[in-house]
């Protein structure tokens, strides 16, 4: 699925990103089934794209847990006929280019990539990684909770179908716009690549 244009209403310049979502099929952390990614350009949603995937042989390959299909739904006949990570793999490198991935508990979708790439003997991407459920602990410090859902409804945003992957990074992306448009000082503290380059250089 791809898509080319945007409705949100307004632009924030500089806030480039991609948010990214992973579901696994099992326990294996690298067991990625299903990815989604939001292409953000100015603060504006440019480009959406989903994918299903046969997760690597070596992480339990078609062994869906039960647990797992709960969470998300997705079996393995969902993905037997559909590319494998590896050979999906050069389209998320193109994907992701050199942008700022986006997550919400980045460190579980950060690993998952790592460990589902080295699985099938692949590099991951080295992009930055920015996680929003801290950058929201920190902007918004009375929430009672602060899994996806309860941010997107705290900041106001639209409900969506949570454990989508697709739907999780949209929502992932709009968290970010929201709390930048929230706080301008936020966007001056966000680990873009060149500003990373620019420090170690």
């Amino acid at each position: 699925m791809s898509i080319d244009e945007t409705t949100d209403p307004t632009s924030i310049p500089g806030l480039d990103f991609v948010a990214i979502d992973f579901e696994t099929a099992n326990r294996h952390r690298g067991s990625v089934c299903s990815v989604g990614l939001i292409r953000v350009r100015d603060g504006l949603i440019v480009k959406e794209r989903h994918w299903l995937m046969r997760p690597p042989l070596t992480l339990g390959g078609g062994q869906f847990e039960a647990r797992n299909i709960t969470v998300h739904g997705i079996t393995y006949p969902m993905v037997a006929q559909k590319p494998t990570f590896a050979q999906w793999h050069p389209h998320l490198v193109t994907g992701l280019a050199q942008d700022l991935l986006v997550a919400h508990n980045a460190a579980f979708d950060s690993d998952a990539l790592r460990k589902a790439s080295a699985a099938v003997s692949l590099q991951s991407p080295p992009n930055p990684w920015l996680c929003t459920l801290t950058t929201s602990r920190s902007e918004l410090p009375s929430l009672p909770g602060y899994k996806l859902p309860e941010v997107t409804a705290a900041l106001g945003l639209p409900p969506f179908d949570h454990h989508d992957a697709l739907a999780d990074a949209r929502a992932c992306a709009r968290v970010l716009i929201a709390l930048v448009a929230r706080d301008q000082d936020l966007l001056a503290r966000l680990p873009f690549p060149e500003r990373q380059h620019a420090v170690a250089s």
